[in-house]
């Protein structure tokens, strides 16, 4: 029982790791970005343990946690969309990506209200990521949309900006 449970997880990791693989194949055939998944760089020497395998067990912060160094990169679980059309709606995104798990839509607005045919998906889970890349040309009305990954930052800074224009 034991074993067949293993040999599951160990079939699911390798599922996900094609899944994964795929995706940076179709971002670095479509040209965007550098074709890395996720965001961020290594662990910046100035972290503690940075530099280092081991990571760091000293006490320190509140109530002496232990210190450890990531070192592994996260996909943001968000995509980009562009191409929609400029009447597009928020509920318009919503019905394009039905069944996949959202978390927020952010439409990217032009100074007169309407949509600048660009936006923001952030996805509930890694799962959920793959599916949305997945409709990467699928038609919303009477254009093909474009999807792929995106950065926290490039999100964030989206957000901002709509936020000062309200």
């Amino acid at each position: 029982m034991l074993q067949q449970q293993q040999l599951m997880m160990a079939q699911q990791q390798q599922q996900q790791q094609q899944q994964m693989m795929m995706a940076q194949q179709q971002q670095q055939m479509m040209g965007y970005g550098n074709g890395m998944m996720g965001y961020g760089n290594q662990v910046p020497s100035t972290m503690p343990g940075a530099g280092s395998k081991r990571p760091r067990h000293d006490s320190g912060g509140y109530g002496g946690a232990p210190q450890v160094a990531i070192t592994h990169k996260l996909p943001f679980p968000a995509v980009r969309i562009r191409g929609l059309p400029f009447e597009t709606t928020e509920d318009d995104v919503l019905q394009f990506f039905a069944d996949i798990a959202l978390v927020d839509v952010l439409l990217e607005m032009t100074g007169d209200g309407r949509c600048s045919g660009t936006g923001f998906v952030v996805l509930g889970t890694d799962e959920a990521l793959q599916a949305a890349l997945l409709k990467n040309k699928e038609s919303l009305g009477r254009r093909y949309v474009e999807v792929f990954t995106t950065t926290k930052a490039e999100y964030y800074k989206a957000a901002s900006a709509a936020a000062l224009a309200m």
